[in-house]
């Protein structure tokens, strides 16, 4: 471990290959309470889901030694994935240090994380306009459960910080920035990431992933929390339109822009031939 780190000095960037193997255990997982050898089992389950669907940005500093340990744990199914982590710096325990704020991928909100046992900060956060809880299934019978808060930055953060929570990257900018009232995104959106040519797909309905894997050019990431990524190809120009239209996404104007664009390739192919 190394000691010379501290709350103030500890770099989350040399900690992506401990994100990688917490995504890629999550990904095999089907929710198991006992030892089955896929994924996580036991009391590892939820928190490991959990840190899987959160960015890296999200971490409480005390759960980096958790994940690390569970690199030792887990270190044959992460090896027959091809993934190596013997060489990761042993993380700081960090006692304590179990609060953390952090930019919501929706450019407007923030996830709050924090110990769902902490009943008075549960309760506390509660009356906060614009908090909101949500779950997510692990396989059949379990759930995992997180925080977000789309309100003014500004209450967020005269709450936030008589509990001691740890502000991540952009955090403070963005509150400042936000005065006004209460936005919450829509919970099923489509938005167009212009460095990757591709739209994110965010829904909390579960039923609808076997809908997507039907959609060519498709994949998932973790990056911000779970979502679907197609890619901007002619080839799933149509079905990512029907599906939208289906479920009344939400579509800003960059995305509905590309999305033409990729729709008028098709009937400019389809004349041609």
């Amino acid at each position: 471990m190394d000691c010379a780190e501290d709350e103030a000095t500890f770099d989350r960037s040399r900690y992506q290959r401990l994100k990688h193997a917490v995504e890629a255990l999550a990904g095999v997982c089907d929710g198991a309470l006992m030892r089955d050898d896929q994924g996580f089992d036991g009391t590892d389950t939820r928190a490991g889901h959990l840190y899987a669907y959160l960015p890296l940005d999200a971490w409480p500093l005390s759960i980096f030694h958790r994940a690390w340990r569970w690199t030792k744990k887990y270190h044959r199914q992460l090896g027959e994935m091809q993934i190596d982590c013997s060489a990761l710096p042993e993380p700081p325990v960090f006692e304590g240090e179990d609060r953390q704020i952090a930019l919501h991928p929706d450019g407007t909100g923030f996830f709050v994380i924090f110990p769902n046992d902490d009943w008075p900060l549960v309760d506390s956060f509660r009356n906060l306009p614009g908090n909101a809880l949500h779950k997510e299934p692990i396989g059949t019978k379990l759930f995992f459960r997180y925080r977000t808060y789309h309100g003014a930055g500004s209450i967020l953060l005269d709450w936030a910080t008589p509990y001691h929570f740890r502000l991540g990257p952009g955090v403070r900018e963005r509150a400042q920035a936000s005065h006004g009232s209460v936005v919450v995104p829509s919970e099923y959106r489509v938005e167009y990431a212009q460095e990757m040519d591709a739209f994110a797909l965010y829904f909390p309905d579960r039923l609808l992933n076997a809908e997507v894997k039907a959609i060519p050019c498709r994949s998932y990431s973790y990056n911000g929390g779970f979502h679907w990524v197609i890619g901007a190809r002619r080839s799933a120009a149509d079905p990512l339109r029907a599906f939208l239209s289906r479920h009344d996404f939400s579509i800003p104007p960059e995305a509905e822009r590309r999305l033409q664009e990729l729709e008028q390739e098709v009937s400019r192919v389809d004349l041609y031939w």
